[in-house]
């Protein structure tokens, strides 16, 4: 599934980050960049995440490096 992925905030312990450390929205990870990935997701999956983001659900991920 093609996607895009927007980057929202830099937070530590679930709070932006961006009043203590301003300097991280000048760089390229800032709010609103925007990144084409590709993720694998067999029919079903795919048809889940889609309805549930068509009802308005915002769905939410923490980045591991693999």
């Amino acid at each position: 599934m093609k996607a895009k992925l927007v980057f929202k905030d830099w937070k530590e312990d679930g709070e932006s980050v961006y009043n203590k450390i301003p300097e991280l929205s000048n760089g390229s990870f800032h709010s609103g960049t925007t990144f084409n990935i590709d993720i694998k997701l067999d029919g079903e999956e795919a048809d889940e995440l889609k309805k549930a983001i068509k009802a308005g659900f915002e769905p939410a991920f923490d980045f591991m490096e693999e």
